[in-house]
């Protein structure tokens, strides 16, 4: 070859005259049936979803019985709750009574065992523990 055939450039194309009218048709053609095809999906999900509604009640309110409710219910009045609670405590925290009478274990109030642990001096329960284990 020579260096003008090299050179020349090729021939210029172009784009054509006319349109491709099946090229067109068929285009907008698959691209409504895409439209039609989501359409009808979003209409049997609705249509689904519709009929799984359950009614709406005739009372805003519903009324339910006191017996289906395992947990703890709305407190009305906290203070009393509160100094209930605490008289209880106070209760059980200054009385004497037997555990165990078989095995000589009672329960005696809590200032009580505090003073007689008080005057017994006893040693910390680690120390107690280790000493106990050594014998």
């Amino acid at each position: 070859m020579n260096d003008k055939q090299q050179l020349a450039e090729p021939p210029a194309k172009h784009e054509p005259n006319r349109i491709a009218t099946t090229t067109v048709v068929s285009t907008v053609a698959g691209a409504l049936l895409l439209v039609g095809m989501a359409l009808a999906l979003v209409y049997g999900v609705i249509a689904v979803l519709v009929a799984e509604t359950p009614e709406p009640m005739a009372s805003s309110e519903v009324q339910l019985p006191a017996a289906l409710f395992s947990g703890p219910q709305l407190i009305s009045d906290q203070r009393l709750q509160l100094e209930q609670l605490r008289a209880r405590e106070d209760r059980v925290l200054q009385a004497y009574k037997w555990v165990d009478r078989d095995r000589g274990v009672a329960q005696i109030p809590i200032r009580r065992a505090m003073a007689i642990l008080a005057e017994r001096k006893l040693k910390p329960a680690s120390k107690a523990a280790e000493n106990r284990d050594a014998n």
